[in-house]
C-alpha cells in the first residue's frame, strides 16, 4: 500500500509539473508570436491561434535555446573545466612530491583563519564588485533585447524602409536575408541572459546572511525576469522565419476572385480562412462557407525582399 501511495503521489506530482511545464511554454509561443506579428505588422487578436499552437512555438523555442547554449556555451565551459582540472591535479601532484607541500599547508591554514576572520568584509567587497558587474552589463543588455522588439511592419512598403535603414541594423538583416547576423545577435542576447542569471545566483549566496538581502538582490531578480520576458519575443523577431502557405481558393467571394493576386495563409479555423493580399497588402476575412476548394502550397517567405535599384549609368 505504501509503494501505491508512493506511485500515486509521484503520478500527481509528474502531472502537476507537466501542466505547470506546458502553461509557462504556451506563455513563451504567446509572446514569440506577438513579436513575430508585430515584426509583420499583424495582431494576433485577430489571428486566433488556438492554444496547442502556442504550446508548440514554445516548444520549439526550448529546444532551440537548449541546443544553442549545449553547443555554444555548455560544451566549451566543459571543455574548459576538464582542462583546469587536469591541470590542477598535475600541480598538486607535484606540489605533494616536492618540499613545496609543506608551504602549500601553512597558506592553507592562513588562508582558513582569514576567511573567517574577515568573512563578512570579504562578502561585502564581493557583493560591490556584483554590483559594478551588474551595471557594465545592464544598459548594452538592455539594448540588444529591446532593439529587435522596435522592429515592425515589414509586409509594407519595405522598399521606401530599405533606402532609409543602416545595413548593420535589425530591418536591414531581416529584409535582405542575413540569418547569420540574425541568429548572432540571439546569440549574443542569450548571453547576457546567462550572465544575469549567474549574477543573480552568486548574489544571492553571498549576501543570504544579511537582514536585507531580500531588498538587495532585487533589482538582479528584475532585470533577469525582463531578460526572460524579452528572450522568447527576440526569438520571434531574429530567429523564427515569417513563412506562411500561399493559397489558391475557388470561390464566389469577390476578394479571392481575382486570381492573379498572390494570398497567404495566416490562419484557419472551422468557420473562417485568414488571408494576406500580398498585392494590395491587406488582410482579408473569408467564411469558410464560401470557399469551395482551396489548393495550399508549400510555405515561403511572407516578406519580399527589395530589389536593388541599378543606377541609371550602370548596365
Amino acid at each position: 500500500m505504501n509503494i501505491l501511495k508512493a506511485v500515486v503521489k509521484f503520478i500527481g506530482w509528474l502531472s502537476g509539473s507537466l501542466a505547470g511545464i506546458g502553461a509557462i511554454l504556451t506563455v513563451f509561443g504567446y509572446l514569440i508570436t506577438i513579436a513575430n506579428l508585430r515584426l509583420l505588422g499583424l495582431d494576433v487578436l485577430i489571428l486566433n491561434y488556438d492554444a496547442q499552437y502556442y504550446l508548440r512555438r514554445g516548444g520549439n523555442f526550448f529546444f532551440y535555446v537548449i541546443g544553442l547554449m549545449s553547443e555554444k556555451i555548455l560544451l566549451p565551459l566543459l571543455t574548459i573545466t576538464l582542462v583546469l582540472s587536469v591541470l590542477c591535479l598535475l600541480l598538486y601532484v607535484f606540489i605533494s612530491k616536492t618540499f613545496f607541500q609543506k608551504y602549500l599547508q601553512s597558506f592553507s591554514v592562513k588562508a582558513v583563519d582569514i576567511k573567517f576572520k574577515y568573512l563578512s568584509n570579504f562578502r561585502a567587497f564581493i557583493f560591490v564588485f556584483l554590483v559594478i558587474l551588474f551595471l557594465f552589463q545592464l544598459s548594452p543588455g538592455l539594448d540588444l533585447f529591446i532593439n529587435p522588439l522596435k522592429v515592425s511592419n515589414l509586409l509594407y512598403d519595405v522598399t521606401e524602409m530599405d533606402n532609409t535603414i543602416s545595413k548593420n541594423s535589425i530591418e536591414y538583416y531581416i529584409l535582405h536575408g542575413k540569418t547569420l547576423e540574425l541568429r548572432f545577435h540571439f546569440f549574443k542576447i542569450l548571453l547576457f541572459a546567462a550572465v544575469a542569471g549567474l549574477l543573480l545566483l552568486v548574489a544571492w549566496r553571498v549576501i543570504s546572511p544579511w537582514k536585507l538581502r531580500v531588498i538587495l538582490v532585487s533589482p538582479f531578480v528584475i532585470i533577469f525576469a525582463l531578460y526572460i520576458l524579452f528572450l522568447p519575443m527576440a526569438y520571434g523577431v531574429l530567429i523564427l522565419s515569417a513563412e506562411f502557405a500561399p493559397i489558391e481558393i475557388s470561390s464566389k467571394n469577390q476578394i479571392v476572385s481575382n486570381q492573379s493576386r498572390t494570398f497567404y495563409l495566416l490562419n484557419k479555423t472551422e468557420k473562417e480562412f485568414i488571408l494576406w493580399d500580398s498585392t494590395s497588402k491587406k488582410l482579408s476575412w473569408i467564411p469558410t462557407q464560401e470557399v469551395k476548394e482551396a489548393e495550399i502550397l508549400p510555405s515561403e517567405p511572407i516578406i519580399k525582399r527589395p530589389h536593388k535599384q541599378k543606377h541609371p549609368e550602370e548596365p
